[in-house]
């Protein structure tokens, strides 16, 4: 029986989108017949975790400040490579997540060392988003560019998320994939809307963000579009997550006096993420306009799974923006473009608008294949890998 490792930060309970696609890889491989380790650190409790699952750093809680994450990196990377030294074999195929950054590199050079196969899932491009964050770094990290092209030639193949990252990895000369994420919760009544907390205003347009509020994620844009919302426009936003811009928006919001417009939750498991995303009516997505082709915001297909319209701010011309547009999906605005937001908002509050960009949502989730499409492909992919001499 072949053994596929599958490596990733942070695994279910643990709500990480990119946990949560990788744990359903592997339940998905298990059907299959293979035998799979998953290899995480946890913050949950022991025995949370699904069988085949091994936590390899149980901490008190999940790190959120950066300097918490680049401390606790290296525990991670090392205690793994210990782990796969002592037991990976020839034959045995590595899925390596770019979490943690560039850590996958080590991997592939261990693979082929021990005679087995490394795969990349790239989520995001590192250290391009590093540069984009502190262009002054584009220089000093060169090295680590060419370093990490240089393991992409060596990988057995680089998973990628979208065309855009694609084209962004291309250079590397290594072999590239094409795999779209997949929403990884399931609608089954996705027209129904459900409160958000307090009781629903049916003549109220509510727009939601789910998900990770994260350092290439922004909400200037959106806060100060908001405050220009006059009183008759009956507009509330519901915004369920963490991360390190959570602080920063609720601060923005209350020093614009707008927190009767909106409602913070903590984020929720994959199972009851339908029901928040079902109680909007619209949902937002942002992207720093510098981070666009480095990062896709996976949230773009559980939205279109909850018919809903997507509103998006970041590069007016970018990826995103782009895939949006040929679908009709929803209506994109530049990043500080707080006047384009502002009239976007005003236009979806019109019902058979936002059907017509639900619709569109629908087409752009149909183009990019179902769970099952990507997980089979996923697993054609590995087969493929496993059998390769």
């Amino acid at each position: 029986m072949k053994r596929v490792w599958l490596i990733n930060q942070w695994l279910p309970p643990n709500v990480a989108p990119t946990g949560v696609l990788m744990a359903q890889l592997a339940q998905a491989l298990i059907d299959r017949g293979f035998a799979v380790t998953a290899l995480c650190r946890s913050a949950a409790a022991p025995g949370s975790e699904a069988p085949y699952v091994e936590v390899i750093e149980r901490l008190p809680n999940t790190p959120r400040r950066l300097l918490d994450k680049l401390n606790a990196w290296p525990r991670f990377a090392h205690a793994v490579l210990g782990l796969l030294r002592a037991r990976v074999v020839a034959g045995d195929v590595i899925v390596v997540s770019s979490d943690p950054p560039l850590f996958f590199a080590h991997v592939i050079a261990l693979a082929q060392r021990r005679g087995a196969k490394a795969i990349h899932w790239s989520q995001d491009v590192y250290p391009e988003v590093l540069a984009a964050y502190q262009p002054w770094l584009r220089w000093p990290l060169a090295p680590l560019k060419w370093w990490r092209n240089r393991a992409l030639r060596s990988a057995a193949a680089t998973v990628v998320i979208s065309e855009g990252m694609a084209q962004r990895l291309t250079p590397s000369r290594g072999r590239l994939v094409t795999i779209a994420n997949w929403p990884t919760h399931s609608h089954p009544d996705s027209t129904a809307h459900t409160s958000p907390g307090s009781e629903r205003d049916d003549n109220e347009l509510v727009i939601g963000y789910s998900g990770n509020l994260g350092r290439v994620h922004e909400f200037g844009t959106l806060v100060a579009a908001a405050a220009r919302l006059l009183p008759e426009h009956r507009v509330r936003f519901f915004i369920t997550g963490e991360g390190p811009r959570l602080a920063e928006l609720n601060a923005a919001v209350i020093h614009h006096g707008i927190q009767a417009r909106f409602e913070f939750a903590a984020p929720v498991p994959a199972s009851g993420l339908a029901g928040v995303l079902a109680a909007s009516d619209v949902h937002f997505v942002s992207l720093q306009a510098c981070f666009d082709g480095l990062v896709l915001p996976s949230k773009l297909y559980g939205i279109a799974a909850a018919k809903r319209p997507i509103l998006f701010c970041g590069a007016a011309r970018g990826e995103v923006a782009a895939l949006i547009a040929a679908f009709e999906a929803g209506l994109s605005v530049a990043q500080g473009d707080s006047t384009a937001l502002l009239d976007a908002i005003l236009r979806l509050r019109d019902p058979a608008l936002r059907q017509r960009y639900a619709e569109g949502a629908q087409r752009l989730l149909a183009a990019q294949g179902t769970r099952a499409e990507a997980l089979q492909r996923w697993i054609s992919l590995i087969e493929a890998t496993a059998g390769a001499d």
